[in-house]
């Protein structure tokens, strides 16, 4: 397990790197009325929240060895404390800037935000897939 946690870590890394680095130098050189300078800060704020999703994945996943629907469920409470959390830091974010400084924030959040589900979805589904054939094999 550690592994796979190390994986995800370094591809979440990577994968903030990205979008982090290459589109906020998109948005500050293509959209320069859309970027604004906390804009990294968004990648960083999805990457931090990978590392406590997969950690309380895997709690979950111990926890439920037994009951692979267990599981399911872990990974699906997970994402929706996620979803919550990252509502309400938009909202705050969006009261403390102007409209217009708020408008480009939303942007940005929505679209990392979307990018990191796919991604931590896709990942955590292969985990699972790996985990059931292990299980048949053994």
């Amino acid at each position: 397990m550690k592994s796979s946690r190390r994986t995800y870590l370094v591809q979440t890394a990577f994968l903030t790197l990205v979008m982090g680095g290459v589109l906020a130098w998109l948005f500050a050189t293509g959209l320069p009325d859309r970027y604004f300078t906390g804009y990294p800060l968004v990648a960083v704020y999805f990457y931090v929240m990978g590392i406590i999703t997969t950690g309380m994945t895997e709690r979950g996943n111990r926890a439920s060895s037994r009951r692979p629907q267990r599981q399911v469920q872990a990974f699906m409470a997970v994402h929706v404390v996620r979803l919550l959390v990252s509502v309400i830091v938009m909202v705050v974010c969006c009261l403390l800037m102007s409209k217009e400084g708020a408008i480009a924030f939303l942007c940005a959040f929505m679209l990392n935000y979307i990018v990191y589900m796919v991604y931590d979805s896709c990942y955590f589904a292969r985990q699972a897939k790996r985990q059931v054939s292990e299980k048949k094999e053994i």
